[in-house]
């Protein structure tokens, strides 16, 4: 769940707070990070291929020029996004996929809801990238850096199109108790955490259509007081404590209102 939840955090400053979600076991860390995420709005739908047209469509008419994100389980729920891909590719629209995936060793094993989505979307997608289990020997930085690079290539250069990240992730899938290092996992992420600002940011270079990031943070000072937990004169270490949380306390719920959800 820490994993998930810096890379919403991300997102949400990049400007992409719009997640189009369809439901699936495998992918149930990154919907419930966009869903716990203040700022966060939410369209859910039960089929990926009309979800997919929907982004889509809300991609290519968002004025400030960023995706929406879609979120979608394992197996063939993916190949259903590849319609909305190819037309989002054709049209130079910025389509964000993060689609949720068995680990490496479970690949080829004939393992249920397990098809091979490794660069699925083939040359449709302006860049792809398969990214490692979460664990405590990758460093949280791995997934901010992941997630600012998906979305410079999604919206800038002369041509703008979608983007794919394929996340592996282990069971248990739901938060749970366990032991882990949390200062190793947030080395280097001290002075993010500080800040309402992206983990890196890109110059944008002739013919770029948007910038990479708005113009005002994702998070005002408040609502990052209220969701990092930054009271104290550290709130790096409050961070590592609502991180811990979500590996300890079970599903948590929002702590303010979310947009409206609307059914498909």
């Amino acid at each position: 769940m820490a994993w998930a939840t810096l890379l919403v955090e991300e997102l949400c400053r990049l400007g992409v707070s719009t997640f189009a979600v369809a439901p699936g076991s495998r992918s149930s860390p990154l919907a419930l990070a966009a869903a716990s995420h203040p700022r966060s709005q939410l369209t859910v739908a039960i089929d990926e291929r009309s979800l997919g047209f929907w982004a889509l469509g809300f991609s290519r008419g968002n004025p400030s020029g960023m995706p929406a994100a879609v979120i979608c389980s394992s197996g063939t729920a993916v190949a259903n996004l590849l319609p909305a891909v190819v037309e989002a590719s054709q049209s130079n629209v910025p389509l964000l996929l993060l689609t949720a995936d068995r680990p490496y060793e479970l690949r080829d094993t004939g393992a249920n809801q397990t098809i091979d989505q490794v660069k699925i979307c083939g040359g449709y997608t302006r860049w792809s990238s398969d990214v490692t289990p979460p664990s405590d020997h990758v460093p949280g930085r791995v997934i901010v850096s992941t997630a600012d690079t998906a979305v410079r290539y999604c919206v800038t250069g002369p041509r703008p199109g979608p983007v794919h990240l394929n996340f592996q992730f282990r069971e248990p899938l739901a938060p749970r108790s366990s032991e882990w290092d949390p200062d190793q996992f947030l080395r280097g992420l001290e002075h993010w955490m500080q800040s309402a600002e992206p983990y890196t940011s890109a110059i944008a270079g002739q013919g770029s259509n948007t910038a990479l990031h708005p113009a005002t943070p994702c998070y005002t000072h408040q609502q990052q007081q209220q969701v990092l937990g930054t009271v104290q004169p550290q709130p790096h270490m409050q961070l590592q404590q609502q991180i811990q949380s979500h590996r300890s306390n079970g599903h948590s719920h929002p702590q303010q209102q979310h947009a409206a959800t609307v059914q498909l």
